[in-house]
């Protein structure tokens, strides 16, 4: 047979598939019989056709006697739903098994249930074929479970039969959110000082030298100002250093540098805000670190496992991620504390305004020194006192000017200080009069 060969019934129907195939690669030649399809029981007459190079007709006759198999099954009805109480121990012997045909050795063995919940408290012994229950958590209570005890032929995966089972436990199901005392855990923060500093603090008592050394993987912190809205990105601090970690194991003081502090806090109506927010990706929809963050559980100070951040806040996300595919993460981003940044007075790390500073003071001085000498001329001469109640005058009226109804860039107050000396009052660092 060099021109094709062709593997059917007698009656002229395909043998390949029911009955079983063909291969002319296979050791020169091979018919291979199998099948696991009752439509294929009784004797059969298949035929091997095919043709030579000379068109010469060529047919090979084989007779197919396929016999009747059924998988083996118990020699009594088994039992396939149980129901327990949790503490409550069973034990159940399966029957025997038996083979009708005694064509192969019957054997057993325990299957999950596919998208169900296996029993994790059922034990199989393969020597007794004894099942064992020991539901020993209140966790199982009110919980339903399924399992699939199933029989086959040793040498076969095409002859066998499931019995599906049921395990119910008894009572009413635990609410672990009721029945558990979880620590949940928040944050706030406070008002931003005029010299850039604030504290951050926690609700509850965390390890505050581990948070220090991991801040940076935690914790983005931003300014959001005024202008956010024209370029859409928010602005990066200079720096952020924590100064104090608090004795009660929730007060974390900082400093703050800003990008050109003296243009923040300057409008009335609108707002420079710092954020400091939360890295989203670190918590999952129950408020635990995620796997790849597991490390990150060093700045818990108790139970780790009953202690979580702002779960209310990542349950939100666990109703929209039923609705992506790809996870919702919507809540964990807004997880941050805010306030308003108002006129930052940074004389310390800011050149511009530490200029300003040692200028207002020089001033302030040199105003002292116009007044007195002026005063003791005029008093010496005997010419009377005039001119200094008008240079009085006119300082009064500058020192007025950081009052009308707008704000200043903070370093240019400094420059209007050195006129409140006709007022008596000083610089910051005052040197008489102090209690005014």
């Amino acid at each position: 047979m060099d021109n094709g060969q062709t593997f059917l019934f007698e009656n002229g129907t395909l043998a390949t598939g029911l009955i079983g195939r063909w291969d002319a690669q296979y050791a020169g030649g091979t018919i291979f019989i199998h099948t696991d399809s009752q439509e294929a029981e009784g004797k059969r007459r298949t035929i091997l056709r095919g043709c030579s190079n000379f068109d010469e007709l060529y047919e090979l006759y084989l007779y197919v006697n396929v016999i009747k198999n059924t998988y083996p099954d118990f020699v009594t009805e088994i039992e396939t739903s149980w129901t327990l109480s949790v503490g409550q121990e069973l034990e159940y012997k399966l029957p025997a098994l038996k083979d009708d045909e005694a064509n192969d050795d019957p054997e057993l063995y325990i299957a999950n249930m596919t998208s169900q919940p296996f029993p994790p408290f059922l034990f199989f012994n393969n020597d007794t074929n004894t099942l064992k229950f020991t539901p020993h958590s209140i966790w199982y209570q009110g919980m339903t479970y399924y399992f699939i005890i199933i029989v086959k032929e040793k040498h076969s995966d095409s002859v066998f039969y499931p019995y599906y089972c049921t395990v119910k436990m008894s009572g009413a199901k635990v609410n672990p959110e009721t029945y558990l005392n979880f620590t949940n855990i928040d944050f706030e923060m406070s008002p931003i000082n005029r010299y850039s500093q604030g504290y951050f603090k926690w609700s509850k008592p965390v390890n505050l030298q581990f948070v220090k050394d991991h801040w940076s993987e935690l914790f983005d912190v931003y300014v959001k100002n005024v202008t956010f809205r024209e370029h859409n990105t928010t602005t990066p601090l200079l720096g952020f250093k924590f100064t104090h970690l608090g004795d009660d194991n929730m007060t974390m003081n900082y400093t703050a540098k800003f990008y050109k502090p003296y243009f923040l806090g300057l409008l009335m109506k609108k707002s420079d805000k710092l954020h400091i927010q939360m890295k989203y990706d670190l918590l999952d929809v129950k408020g635990y670190f995620k796997y790849n963050y597991q490390h990150l559980n060093g700045m818990f100070l108790g139970n780790v496992t009953l202690t979580r951040i702002k779960p209310e806040t990542c349950e939100k996300d666990l109703e929209a991620n039923m609705e992506s595919a790809f996870g919702d993460t919507t809540h964990r981003e807004k997880m941050y504390v805010s306030k308003r940044i108002g006129l930052q007075f940074n004389f310390e790390t800011n050149e511009q305004m530490a200029y300003m500073r040692q200028l207002a003071i020089k001033t302030y001085w040199y105003l002292c020194g116009v007044v007195i000498l002026q005063f003791l001329i005029l008093f010496i001469r005997n010419v009377g006192f005039l001119p200094v109640w008008t240079i009085v005058e006119y300082m009064q009226l500058v020192s007025f000017i950081p009052l009308y109804n707008f704000r200043m860039i903070p370093y240019l107050y400094d420059a209007f200080k050195p006129f409140l000396v006709s007022h008596l009052v000083l610089t910051n660092e005052t040197f008489i009069l102090k209690d005014m």
